[in-house]
């Protein structure tokens, strides 16, 4: 069930109006604790992007870098996201929980994404994949 925190959220994001205090240094030197962010919500998302995510877990809102989609069997959406400074992925969220992308930080907009920064993010993504699919075919050879 989503709460009503969460759709008040999702429709700043449409407005372009989501601004976000961030908590945490995990996106240095793109996003810094304390930085002000504004999100807006977009059609599409490239692996690179910085985008704000809402997990239920813990209701909150995470600001990490975007790596990729992924269809479920059930044709759901699901989307992937990390903090730049971990090896670790976030937990996959719903294409419906993501927020939007961030726009600003602390009122100045967001340079274009480098070409390098979006290529690192497909390759983690890749390897994110490789990692599932070697599970499922040990599973099936075992």
């Amino acid at each position: 069930m989503e709460s009503a925190l969460f759709e008040k959220l999702k429709e700043s994001a449409r407005e372009g109006q989501l601004e976000l205090d961030v908590r945490g240094s995990c996106m240095r030197p793109h996003v810094l604790d304390g930085d002000v962010v504004t999100i807006k919500s977009k059609r599409t998302y490239w692996p690179g992007d910085i985008v704000g995510a809402w997990h239920e877990l813990d209701s909150r809102v995470r600001v990490h870098r975007f790596l990729g989609y992924r269809l479920t069997r059930k044709g759901k959406l699901l989307v992937l996201s990390k903090p730049d400074d971990q090896v670790r992925t976030d937990l996959w969220v719903g294409y419906e929980y993501l927020l939007g992308a961030v726009t600003h930080v602390n009122g100045v907009e967001l340079h274009r994404v480098e070409p390098r920064t979006r290529v690192e993010a497909v390759s983690f993504y890749i390897k994110v994949l490789g990692r599932g699919l070697r599970r499922r075919f040990n599973g099936l050879i075992s």
